[in-house]
């Protein structure tokens, strides 16, 4: 049942039912953990039972594998409907619900870490969600340290060669030139941001759709910003005139 409730949610993601998804994954996870309760309740209760021989027990290690990766999935949804209507639809009203998201990404990445069965595509995949919420709750400096801890990463994968990824390097490295060409945007680094943005549109020969589409990146992206640009320039220009004057 959880896994039909985890393909229902990709689904309804896919297709922008927000709502939908998060209910979806929301139940996928409730039964995960309902089967990670049972693992423990068949282990011998003579004695108190640590954290470390818990998870030698592969039973509880599978499950709360695919209890990690759900709680991503649904960190996921959660912000991208956040997204949609912060950014689309210009409300603010669910942005403190970006609290929630930050803790389940952390609580999976921590999990995976801990279990030992963690990428760096994830790793780095989830730092660089986790920058774009505190981006969006305006913690810049917050959002700066989930993308350094991101290019860290990325710079050990470099030097491996880039073996065994379940994600596409280019897939990876367009996700980080767009996030840090919002930060630099909303620092107000406009000339920065635009070769972020063009970086990650020449450059990438593969990319994420997903990516595209959430973060609103399109080919004229960096003429708005250097229009932007110009627009401040002249005004500085005419300021400078009226002073001289």
């Amino acid at each position: 049942m959880g896994i039909c409730h985890n393909n229902i949610g990709n689904i309804h993601l896919k297709s922008f039912r927000f709502s939908e998804a998060i209910d979806s994954y929301e139940q996928a996870v409730s039964i995960i953990d309902e089967e990670r309760a049972q693992v423990l309740k068949k282990q011998p209760n003579t004695r108190k039972i640590s954290n470390k021989e818990i998870y030698l027990n592969e039973s509880y290690r599978k499950y709360t594998k695919i209890w990690a990766n759900r709680l991503f999935q649904l960190a996921e949804a959660k912000l991208e409907k956040i997204f949609h209507e912060s950014i689309i639809e210009k409300s603010k009203k669910h942005v403190k619900d970006l609290d929630d998201v930050i803790e389940l990404y952390n609580t999976s990445k921590s999990t995976f870490s801990m279990l030992g069965g963690m990428s760096f595509s994830k790793t780095i995949t989830i730092s660089i969600k986790t920058s774009f919420a505190y981006l969006i709750q305006e913690e810049i400096e917050k959002a700066e340290e989930m993308i350094v801890e991101a290019e860290s990463f990325f710079k050990i994968l470099e030097k491996r060669g880039f073996e065994n990824l379940d994600v596409p390097e280019s897939v990876l490295m367009q996700k980080l030139l767009v996030q840090k060409g919002l930060l630099a945007k909303k620092k107000g680094r406009y000339r920065e941001a635009v070769e972020f943005f063009t970086l990650s549109l020449e450059n990438c020969q593969l990319y994420d759709p997903r990516t595209k589409k959430q973060y609103d990146i399109s080919s004229d992206i960096p003429k708005k910003i250097k229009e932007k640009i110009n627009k401040e320039f002249k005004r500085i220009k005419r300021d400078f005139r009226s002073f001289r004057a």
